[in-house]
């Protein structure tokens, strides 16, 4: 029989596992028409070397494959670590900015506290001035209305004819008094005077101290509003981290997953390919038939596996190959082609654990 052809789809490991057990399974289906109990063919080394290819072309793969996930997990792992960083980072800085925005709306209540302190003191001036300022107008009206009734006095009594019919004299008592109360109501609107001008100016210092007091109230209420925008900046970016982060433990999970099926993959595949490498080495049909028929067994633990990673239809064909392979295996001929018709009798009869010898260990 002509060796298996040894192309290759070079995007579906699978199908070269399937290639490599049809491979296998020339090879079983030409070592069973050998006589004798030793040597194999050159022409027959081409199957092993056939399936060895093929099968260490599937195991270069499933070890790339999983280098990338290993990678990609590095990968995960790596941005994780950045965004608890970054995530530890903004939870620190917004700590320090509510222990910052603490502190600045306490000042800011301090201020606005002055700020009501020099508006209840600048009331008080005011009510005081308008008083002041009221007494001063009755202050003015009293002087004016002495002064009228000096000036009055003055010209009645410098009328003869009028002096005379009024018994009065230009040294009169009255007018004397007159001119003192007339005195006294411009020293006491001169004092009230001095007092609403007092009060004028106490009253703009403390006009101008209030509007301190509101123009730091203002730039501590501006402090805190840009305070509370970078509060919640980095609390979006901490919302922000914290959902990359979710997704991040979720490809991580996917990844993980992933990399823990092609492991299971890889590990028969790499012993599969070990054991298909011995027979190049083995010379004794019943030894490479024992090699076989554990190449057999780690062609069926491959499982599902290749198919789920690599998205591949042929686990069906490999299946078939291996029943084809364990077909041979269990078939008569290859107990006919050892030897004489005695030896076949002694072969039948003898117990199992004499038939394997030279057992290899995957």
């Amino acid at each position: 029989m002509a060796p298996a052809s040894c192309r290759l789809r070079e995007d579906c490991p699978e199908c070269a596992i399937t290639a490599g057990a049809r491979s296998l399974v020339s090879f079983a289906e030409c070592l069973k028409r050998v006589p004798g109990g030793t040597g194999v063919p050159q022409d027959m080394q081409r199957h092993i070397v056939c399936a060895s290819e093929k099968l260490q072309t599937t195991e270069k793969k499933s070890k790339e494959h999983l280098d990338t996930l290993k990678a990609q997990n590095k990968e995960l792992l790596l941005q994780m670590k950045r965004l608890e960083d970054e995530k530890r980072k903004k939870e620190t800085n917004i700590s320090q900015m509510n222990i910052k925005l603490a502190s600045a709306e306490r000042t800011m209540e301090k201020a606005q506290s002055m700020v009501d302190t020099a508006e209840q003191h600048l009331y008080k001036l005011r009510e005081q001035l308008r008083k002041v300022k009221q007494k001063e107008k009755c202050e003015t009206i009293l002087r004016n209305i002495i002064l009228g009734l000096l000036l009055i006095y003055t010209v009645i009594v410098s009328i003869e004819y009028i002096r005379d019919a009024l018994k009065l004299s230009r040294e009169n008592q009255s007018a004397i008094s007159l001119s003192v109360l007339a005195a006294i109501c411009q020293a006491s609107l001169y004092m009230t005077q001095k007092a609403v001008q007092e009060l004028e100016a106490s009253i703009r210092r403390s006009e101008d101290k209030a509007s301190e007091f509101k123009q730091e109230v203002y730039a501590y209420k501006k402090q805190n509003e840009e305070i509370r925008e970078k509060i919640n900046e980095d609390n979006s970016a901490h919302q922000r981290i914290s959902e990359e982060m979710d997704r991040g433990r979720d490809k991580l999970l996917e990844v993980n997953k992933e990399e823990e099926e092609v492991r299971r993959y890889h590990s028969p595949l790499n012993r599969l390919v070990k054991m298909v490498n011995s027979i190049k080495n083995v010379s004794d049909h019943d030894d490479i038939w024992d090699i076989l028929k554990m190449v057999s067994q780690s062609l069926m633990q491959l499982g599902k596996e290749g198919a789920t990673n690599f998205g591949c239809s042929a686990e069906e064909e490999k299946n078939n190959q291996v029943r084809r392979l364990k077909g041979i295996m269990d078939s008569p001929w290859k107990h006919c082609k050892l030897g004489t018709l005695g030896r076949l009798v002694h072969i039948k009869k003898a117990a199992p654990w004499q038939l394997r010898r030279n057992h290899l260990t995957p």
